[in-house]
């Protein structure tokens, strides 16, 4: 859990550097291996190639778990969340032959000073209002473009939590992603990622990872597509929400010994002084151990 991993794949005069994930089982949306091309060795100027998330797809010969960097530097970034970890990943890289690169547009900030970078009519700006709804900026008769990098703030005023739920999506799988996080303030400079959304909308209608709250009252949702095969893009809507009640931490409780022995059942927390003996948490076939247990022997 938590885990925050880097690999540079920088093969000395390579002109292009091409990875094939041989193995992929990592918590769907919220777990994520990113793989981006870097202009030079130290991966300082990136551009993210795909995001991988779920489980292997079948065939083994699905394009979407092979990617080529063009400059011959690489960088793949893993990111997992609090919980469900799975068995992970396995990679390999060998040099390739670099096509043409076609020119990639600077990025634009809106007037409002969050980037909003091929867009289509959606303004990127900060929300805050109470309650309210927006897109990436297609249409039903226009899709989004490539190379959008767009951002939105939702900071209602005086708000505890926000609540933001999809209510439509349909993005290119793997390449094209929609993250959204958690911020400490309206400006967002500080920010954890709360799930990281790609493909298309899931059923039932009411499946949860469609739906995410951040119980700081800001939130901040940023769009990336690739260069290519754009979709019909994303509706959101988001509301007030009440952000949950911290469960009350116990206090350690010393035990006769002077151990900490807190929710430990019935097991004494006590320093043993005999040559051999044994010992359990105490929990017994019928009866779990405590959760906030905090035991010592």
């Amino acid at each position: 859990n938590n885990a925050d991993c880097n690999w540079i794949i920088a093969p000395t005069g390579a002109a292009a550097v091409h990875l094939t994930f041989t193995f992929l089982d990592i918590e769907w949306q919220y777990d994520l291996v990113s793989i981006y091309s870097c202009t030079t060795a130290a991966c300082t100027s990136k551009t993210r190639l795909a995001a991988l998330t779920g489980s292997t797809r079948t065939p083994a010969s699905e394009p979407l778990l092979s990617q080529t960097s063009n400059t011959g530097y690489m960088l793949i970034h893993f990111e997992s969340d609090t919980s469900i970890p799975r068995n992970g990943f396995a990679a390999s890289w060998s040099l390739a032959v670099p096509p043409t690169p076609a020119p990639t547009p600077a990025p634009t900030p809106s007037s409002t000073g969050l980037t909003c970078n091929n867009c289509n009519s959606a303004t990127c700006t900060t929300f805050t209002a109470a309650t309210g709804s927006f897109t990436d900026g297609s249409t039903t008769t226009a899709s989004y473009s490539n190379n959008a990098d767009c951002n939105w703030i939702i900071a209602p005023t005086g708000a505890a939590a926000v609540h933001l739920t999809f209510t439509f999506l349909d993005i290119e799988w793997q390449y094209d992603l929609v993250s959204i996080y958690s911020c400490t303030t309206a400006a967002c400079t500080s920010k954890t990622r709360l799930a990281a959304l790609t493909g298309s909308t899931r059923t039932p209608a009411s499946e949860p990872l469609l739906s995410q709250t951040s119980n700081t009252g800001y939130m901040l949702i940023h769009f990336e597509s690739d260069t290519s095969i754009p979709r019909n893009g994303f509706a959101a809507s988001w509301s007030l929400a009440v952000p949950p009640t911290p469960a009350p931490t116990p206090a350690p409780t010393p035990s006769s010994t002077g151990l900490t022995c807190n929710n430990c059942n019935s097991a004494t927390c006590t320093t043993f002084t005999a040559a051999t003996g044994s010992f359990t948490d105490g929990s017994t076939t019928t009866a779990s151990y405590s959760n906030n247990a905090d035991c010592n022997w």
